[in-house]
């Protein structure tokens, strides 16, 4: 009586992953009888229809010998290959090299004018010498200002 009134779930709306069956590499001797499988990443495959939909498994499947580290929490796996990794470094670089040439020619004058001590910029009271006209007394530059 009650089955009248529930209303049918479509068969589209179940939809089941069907992996393959893994595939088993024979040529470890240290594993013994464990299956070998495959170093590929769980972050490669579907993320719907596992019964672990966490961890992208299935009940019961074998883990990985290294599934520390091919899991899905593991780092992301890149693949850009190296003259297109070239090609995004050399254009981020002559961006910012662009960017700093921008900067450094529009860069306005500066409002106000240096400051001017009097007795040729006391150039004497600085440890310079008196005799000396071209003797400037400091072992650094004065700062520009």
């Amino acid at each position: 009586m009650l089955s009248r009134f529930v209303i049918p779930v479509p068969k589209i709306a179940r939809r089941y992953y069907k992996p393959e069956p893994p595939k088993y590499y024979t040529n470890d001797p240290q594993i013994g009888d464990y299956p070998n499988l495959p170093f590929e990443s769980k972050f490669k495959r579907s993320p719907y229809g596992w019964w672990d939909e966490q961890e992208r498994r299935n009940f019961g499947e074998s883990f990985h010998e290294q599934e520390d580290a091919i899991n899905v929490w593991a780092f992301d796996i890149y693949d850009c290959h190296i003259p297109t990794a070239l090609k995004q470094m050399a254009t981020f670089f002559l961006g910012v090299g662009v960017l700093a040439i921008i900067i450094t020619v529009t860069v306005p004058e500066r409002p106000a004018v240096p400051k001017t001590y009097p007795y040729d910029n006391l150039r004497v009271e600085l440890g310079g010498d008196p005799d000396d006209v071209n003797d400037r007394g400091l072992s650094f530059p004065p700062p520009r200002m």
